[in-house]
């Protein structure tokens, strides 16, 4: 279990702990001995987080105790209604915490922490059509959200609706550029539209995302893997002076493909596919 400066130090660094049993168990100490109420306004983070923690090591008393703590200081705040229906998904049902939600919102439809949680239920409960259209909602509301874009587009990908994805992945990149996995995404899903449809600019698309994610994490191997498959699409479809450049791209993705498996950078799956590129360059050689 925590003491109360090693709590503090990690809160510093924006993590308590990675167990929530820990986290569940030390806030339960501070709220036996009295500690929390030292923490000043601290305390109130505490009681968020061990009651997310208890929820999940389904201590229910101790996330009643932190609810209620909450639901006394703050009875209109955005956060704890979103904890309360998490209080109801845990220990009620999805058709309890749904109605909670609508409820909520029928009064504050803006209240993103809500909208948020609802939309987590639906995806949570295979509902995936209700998440696409509740997420749908909220972008035409809340525009820059970048992460709320990519949802919608993996969510899209997960019916096969790839065209509707590719645009959300579309609005994600220009409201996020620099976010290297953004452009990965959208890179995948320029490639799944090549695929779906041969002789469109789609694999084009794909290899300039592809090119784009490497200059913002220049070891990602499995942005060199698109490279790659790009390339070896586009090489015989192309004038020659193109294709000369395609294979020098090529040429490059597989010396970076090679160092990158050898140094283990990425999962297993990864690994394995660069490999397999690699096995049909030898091939090809």
């Amino acid at each position: 279990m925590l003491d109360l400066e090693e709590l503090r130090r990690r809160r510093q660094h924006a993590r308590l702990s990675d167990d929530p049993a820990e986290v569940a168990a030390t806030v339960q100490s501070l709220i036996n001995s009295g500690k929390i109420s030292s923490t000043g306004i601290e305390q109130w983070d505490l009681y968020e987080q061990g009651m997310v923690a208890a929820l999940i090591v389904a201590d229910d008393s101790l996330a009643l105790e932190c609810l209620t703590r909450l639901s006394d200081k703050f009875p209109e705040s955005a956060r704890v209604h979103a904890l309360k229906g998490m209080h109801l998904e845990a220990t009620k049902d999805a058709d309890a915490a749904l109605a909670f939600y609508n409820k909520v919102l029928a009064v504050e439809p803006t209240n993103v922490p809500v909208i948020k949680r609802r939309i987590t239920l639906f995806k949570s409960t295979g509902k995936v059509g209700d998440a696409i259209q509740a997420l749908c909602t909220y972008v035409d509301v809340f525009y820059t959200d970048a992460d709320a874009w990519a949802e919608l587009a993996e969510l899209y990908a997960s019916v096969n609706a790839h065209e509707r994805a590719n645009f959300c992945y579309g609005e994600a990149v220009l409201l996020a550029p620099h976010e290297s996995m953004t452009h990965l995404l959208y890179a995948d899903s320029f490639y799944t539209l090549a695929i779906q449809h041969p002789g469109s600019n789609h694999m084009e698309h794909a290899l300039r995302e592809y090119l784009r994610a490497i200059e913002l994490r220049d070891n990602s191997l499995r942005a060199f893997c698109g490279v790659k498959v790009c390339c070896s699409a586009l090489m015989g479809d192309l004038k020659e002076t193109t294709a000369v450049e395609l294979k020098k791209l090529d040429l490059l993705a597989t010396k970076q493909l090679a160092q990158l498996t050898s140094k283990g950078l990425a999962g297993a799956q990864e690994v394995e596919f660069a490999k397999s590129l690699l096995g049909q360059a030898q091939l090809v050689k």
